[in-house]
């Protein structure tokens, strides 16, 4: 996700520098509704990765913590 966001605020600066080059009119590229749907989707995909990441580290870590190997029987 975070790449498809990526590419689409790219595409948006990349037209903003095309118009200023060639004299067209241009908005800012706050004034562009896919700026903003470029940074949600950005940020969407940065903390889908991050919780994914948390799980497995949690699910790696949570897995070792009842080995236990018994070294000899006491009879009390």
């Amino acid at each position: 996700m975070f790449l498809i966001g990526f590419v689409i605020a790219g595409y948006v600066g990349v037209s903003k520098l095309y118009r200023l080059y060639n004299d067209l009119p241009y908005n800012l590229v706050t004034d562009n509704p896919w700026f903003f749907i470029a940074l949600t989707v950005m940020l969407l995909g940065t903390l889908f990765f991050i919780a994914g990441f948390l799980g497995e580290l949690i699910l790696r870590s949570g897995n070792q913590s009842g080995r236990y190997f018994i070294e000899e029987k006491l009879d009390h």
